[in-house]
């Protein structure tokens, strides 16, 4: 188990766009080998993201190393705001522990 020490949460950066895709790849291959992910088209999925959802895409980090995130949108709805199309993933060695 890792201590709630070990991991910090900071808001993405258009720097970490990369760092971010490489991840994503890398769980999704293993999760779900039906979506063929690839490094150029996890860019193109995170800058959407990141431009759509700015100010509500966080990441966590262990020693400076991105090992998981999560990205939202926020929508009007008819008894107020609500956060929608929601993605969470997190480097298989560090799930299951609280991030």
């Amino acid at each position: 188990m890792i201590s709630d020490e070990s991991i910090e949460l900071r808001q993405c950066t258009q720097n970490d766009i990369k760092e971010i895709a490489e991840l994503y790849v890398e769980i999704y291959r293993s999760v779900n080998p039906i979506e063929k992910w690839v490094q150029s088209s996890a860019v193109k999925l995170i800058s959407y993201f990141y431009k759509k959802s700015y100010g509500l895409f966080y990441l966590a980090t262990s020693n400076k190393i991105i090992v998981g995130g999560i990205w939202g949108q926020i929508k009007p709805w008819w008894n107020g705001n609500k956060v929608y199309n929601l993605e969470v993933f997190v480097k298989k060695e560090f799930q299951r522990q609280g991030i």
